[in-house]
């Protein structure tokens, strides 16, 4: 069993199969840390296209590790006009809720929100989320202050 990490990493990947509906496939790719969230260590896709948002936090409501497309968004919530939840995963099993970042190791279980209709989680489905520690060279030099900076 991997040793279990005392710091946030500076980055997640997250990948998966290519055969996911398009909502779930976006969200693959690199995140990297940004400033915390209820004190917790929060993570945003790096992309240059506003429309691929996509972060992975604490829910305070669920008390859960999710990956979505709102910050801060609870498992349930939903915007008027949309099909999807905001938030496309999360992490069921595998972390203890007053972790200060996501157990990415180990007995860890993630539900996903595969089928494209509505909150209708299904569980492990091939998604991986890898911890990725940055050189020094490519962190943002903010993280020394508890988080970067890169959320608009």
């Amino acid at each position: 069993m991997a040793e279990c990490p005392t710091s946030p990493p500076d980055a997640i990947i997250l990948s998966g199969p290519d055969f996911y509906e398009a909502h779930i496939a976006r969200l693959y790719g690199g995140y990297k840390r940004t400033q915390n969230l209820y004190g917790r260590a929060t993570y945003q896709k790096d992309s240059e296209d506003v429309r691929n948002d996509a972060y992975i936090y604490f829910s305070l409501a669920d008390r859960k590790w999710c990956v979505g497309t709102q910050l801060g968004a609870c498992i349930k919530e939903m915007t008027p006009n949309q099909r999807l939840p905001l938030v496309l995963m999360y992490q069921a099993a595998g972390t203890e809720p007053d972790q200060s970042f996501p157990n990415l190791r180990g007995y860890v279980s993630w539900a996903a929100n595969v089928t494209d209709k509505g909150p209708n989680y299904q569980f492990d489905h091939l998604l991986n989320l890898e911890p990725l520690e940055l050189p020094a060279e490519a962190a943002d030099p903010k993280r020394a202050y508890g988080g970067h900076m890169h959320i608009l």
